[in-house]
């Protein structure tokens, strides 16, 4: 059985794995203090561009550690230009290698994961994954409504006034 959400989640999360090592290359170019050249920065901002796109896609499946997901776009933000990267600190670079290196495990974490899943999927019942899908959205219905506005308004319209005490 194929799902189609699943293998487009794929697809671009090995994209962004591609791109995001690209990006590591480009970065280290700069650090190493080279003059870079326009055709060099154009190349690095359409990069930086495409990974912003991929990254909505590949946080949709990403299960745990939104956070570190975020550093994606941390890194894109603080690295504006290869020219800037070339200004940074060491603490700032020593940063940014971090947070690169984070990001590169989950991306290849969730990589993984959605390859086990679609190699689960192919020896699935198409009926029995339905159903899962069907029990998972309505479990998330049936929290979001309990922890919703409405559930709250109704519990508080439901409690009965008590009565103030007149001292």
């Amino acid at each position: 059985m194929e799902d189609v959400t699943l293998n487009l989640n794929l697809e671009e999360s090995k994209e962004l794995h591609a791109l995001w090592g690209q990006y590591r290359e480009f970065s280290s170019l700069a650090l190493k203090g080279e003059k870079i050249a326009p055709q060099a920065e154009m190349k690095f901002l359409e990069l930086k561009t495409r990974i912003a796109i991929l990254h909505d896609g590949f946080m949709a499946p990403v299960k745990h550690d939104h956070k570190v997901g975020q550093k994606v776009m941390e890194v894109l933000a603080n690295c504006i230009s290869l020219r800037r990267i070339q200004m940074m600190s060491n603490a700032d670079i020593q940063k940014l290698d971090f947070d690169w290196n984070e990001s590169y495990m989950l991306i290849t974490e969730t990589i993984q994961g959605l390859e086990q899943e679609r190699e689960k999927l192919r020896t699935t019942n198409k009926f029995a994954h339905k159903m899962r899908q069907v029990k998972e959205q309505t479990v998330a219905s049936i929290h979001n409504f309990f922890v919703g506005p409405y559930f709250k308004a109704l519990a508080v319209i439901a409690l009965p006034n008590e009565p103030s005490i007149a001292l």
